[in-house]
């Protein structure tokens, strides 16, 4: 399962939380979400494009792909 999981994966950036990070939801559904303890920003796009978007340990992280949220969930609870 995680094998397919990546094989849909585009990308997963991580930017220092001192830089200013920009994300154009403009064809975009954004809702935030909470699970256990960290607030993300799910971003659902109208080609299944979708991105998960979240802070940690002074860093913001995105994943980015033809995912759905529980697979991007899924990654981002592995992501140090």
């Amino acid at each position: 399962l995680f094998s397919a999981i990546i094989a849909s994966l585009t990308a997963i950036f991580k930017y220092s939380s001192s830089m200013e990070v920009h994300f154009d939801t403009e064809n975009y559904v954004t809702e935030e979400i909470n699970v256990d303890e960290t607030k993300y920003i799910y971003c659902q796009g109208d080609l299944n494009m979708n991105n998960l978007i979240w802070t940690k340990n002074d860093y913001v992280y995105r994943v980015s792909g033809l995912l759905t949220l529980e697979e991007l969930l899924k990654i981002a609870k592995t992501v140090e």
